[in-house]
């Protein structure tokens, strides 16, 4: 019955619609209730049917709001899904987001590595790493999970010789 009601609304007015709704359970829902409906809060709010939203202070909100979307899909062993919520937060940051939300940025590139890494996708989980590895400002405790993460996908992906070396190299960097 709910998508039959849904499928009548055009796609244009859908998209703000199910905005419009998110953004009503953000503002109606206290902190635990909004913990219990994470998904269903982020799902409406990252709509990829619109240009909504766009990357601003609210653009920021949905991305942290999709941090705690994917630690709870981790949590939980959906891991396409944690790697989905990181992506989509990670898409909603500015420009300078090294920058003006350096912690947000860490913790969702560090989710995105470990759930691609879990679910043995080498190339996105390096893809992740690379950004977090070439950043200069960040300390080798920063990207401690970023080459952990590496480490775990290359050993399991049958390049234990690379993880190895990784390995090695971050024990020396860390003297």
């Amino acid at each position: 019955v709910q998508e039959a009601a849904m499928s009548l609304i055009p796609a244009d007015k859908l998209a703000s619609l199910q905005f419009e709704v998110g953004m009503s359970l953000l503002r109606e829902l206290n902190k635990k209730d909004l913990e219990a409906a994470i998904f269903v809060v982020v799902n409406l709010l990252n709509n990829p049917f619109g240009s909504m939203p766009l990357k601003n202070a609210m653009g920021v909100k949905i991305a942290e709001l999709s941090l705690l979307a994917a630690k709870k899909a981790k949590g939980g062993s959906a891991f396409v899904s944690a790697a989905n919520y990181a992506a989509s937060g990670i898409s909603l940051l500015p420009e300078d987001k090294w920058k003006s939300h350096y912690k947000l940025t860490l913790e969702l590139y560090s989710i995105g590595a470990e759930a691609e890494g879990i679910r043995g996708k080498i190339d996105e989980t390096k893809a992740y790493c690379d950004e977090v590895l070439n950043q200069e400002g960040c300390s080798i405790f920063d990207k401690l999970r970023l080459y952990y993460a590496l480490m775990d996908t290359m050993a399991n992906g049958s390049r234990a010789q690379e993880a190895l070396e990784l390995c090695l190299d971050v024990l020396e960097q860390l003297q």
